[in-house]
């Protein structure tokens, strides 16, 4: 997903041998992310996905640097990566927190506060439900991954947030089919188990494409002309 805060169960990068000139990748600790030297075809993702077998899907060497650069970053400003996440996809007050001087959100106080985006970078929403005869307010947040797993163009990988519980399969199916248009045959997804959850506090579906996802004013505009 993105980058990890808690990621020690991944597989490591296979160092280079003592005699091979130092790798420009040299940076990567170990356990960081996993690393995969071909892409998955559409085929494969199938097939891994009706197996189980979420823990081939990886990243190119490039791709998981930037990605551990990134986590890096975001570490330096923000208390946690899952504050980064509430902030970014839901755009939850921040606040300061006084012996790191980092910033972090507080999810359960504010969760009024919460702002769902539709732009050309992400799509949100918010669902209500009856739930014990009361209104459940369940918020989501689509969008294309920063930190795409290895795979064949032009596949897409995708995530989609929500709060403060995982969508229902339903929730699920009316936010990619219906209003974003998607086919069941066009995309696929999962749910990461437990020890590949990069980002463990915040409930996000892995979703494949089979091409780019329209988002937005482009979106707004290809359903007035249809």
């Amino acid at each position: 997903g993105t980058p990890s805060s808690s990621s020690s169960s991944l597989p490591s990068a296979t160092p280079s041998p003592p005699s091979s000139p130092p790798s420009p990748y040299h940076s990567l600790p170990k356990h960081s992310v996993r690393i995969v030297e071909g892409e998955m075809s559409w085929g494969e993702i199938v097939e891994n996905i009706q197996e189980e077998r979420f823990e081939l899907f990886g990243r190119l060497e490039k791709d998981a640097l930037y990605y551990h650069n990134s986590s890096v970053k975001i570490k330096e400003e923000w208390l946690t990566v899952s504050d980064y996440i509430l902030y970014r996809e839901f755009k939850l007050p921040t606040y300061i927190d006084e012996e790191t001087k980092k910033k972090y959100c507080k999810a359960q106080d504010d969760y009024e506060a919460i702002q769902v985006e539709r732009s050309r970078e992400r799509w949100g929403g918010v669902f209500e439900v009856e739930k014990e005869g009361e209104k459940e307010k369940v918020f989501y947040s689509f969008h294309e991954n920063d930190y795409s797993y290895a795979l064949v163009s032009p596949i897409s990988h995708c995530l989609l947030w929500s709060l403060p519980r995982l969508l229902t399969e339903e929730e699920r199916q009316h936010v990619v089919e219906r209003e974003l248009g998607l086919k069941e045959s066009d995309y696929l997804t999962f749910e990461n188990p437990p020890s590949l959850r990069s980002i463990p506090q915040i409930f996000h579906y892995q979703i494949f494409t089979k091409e780019r996802v329209v988002l937005g004013e482009e979106k707004e505009k290809e359903k007035k002309e249809n």
